[in-house]
């Protein structure tokens, strides 16, 4: 059975919850709330990272233009004070965040473009359309061709897109 018939049978908003719940049989609404709370948890841990990043950043382009040394206290309070900027943009001002979102969406396009454009430009080495999608060069140190295949091409989608995007995604892909 393929997935998509089992995800174009029902609304894919909610969908972490409500497949967790429908295909785990009786015990589904334990297992949907668990997944629930996993992907509350993921939420924080993907946020709070993201906001120690930044202030771990903002203290290095500090230090780099003014000699000022953080101590380990001051990363925290700029933390604190990334978290609550973030909390008020998302409580009071939800139409900034979807000018950055459409803002966000043309930079990464323009991005690629200019990535693309500059290494067909400037590259003189470059690799056969054959070998671009048909070669495959196995530095795994294993020896089956067929299980690093089959394990990449599990991790490609399935694992990726939900741990960094924290979306749905095999849904959306099976409609694809």
């Amino acid at each position: 059975m393929s997935i998509n018939p089992l995800f174009s049978c029902g609304l894919i908003g909610g969908g972490l919850y409500y497949w967790s719940s429908k295909l785990a049989g009786d015990k589904g609404p334990f297992y949907a709330w668990v997944t629930g709370w996993w992907n509350l948890l993921g939420q924080f841990g993907c946020t709070a990272g993201i906001d120690f990043g930044l202030a771990m950043l903002l203290c290095s382009v500090i230090t780099l233009s003014t000699q000022f040394v953080f101590e380990r206290w001051h990363t925290v309070l700029i933390y604190f004070v990334i978290l609550i900027i973030h909390g008020l943009i998302n409580t009071y001002a939800v139409r900034l965040i979807a000018i950055l979102n459409t803002i966000s969406v043309w930079v990464h396009i323009g991005g690629v473009v200019i990535i693309l454009v500059t290494l067909l430009v400037k590259v003189d080495n470059k690799a056969s359309a054959s070998f671009v999608f048909t070669g495959f060069i196995n530095n795994t140190g294993w020896t089956s061709s067929v299980y690093v295949r089959t394990f990449s091409s599990f991790f490609d989608r399935s694992m990726i897109c939900p741990f960094i995007s924290k979306l749905p995604c095999d849904p959306h892909t099976s409609f694809e």
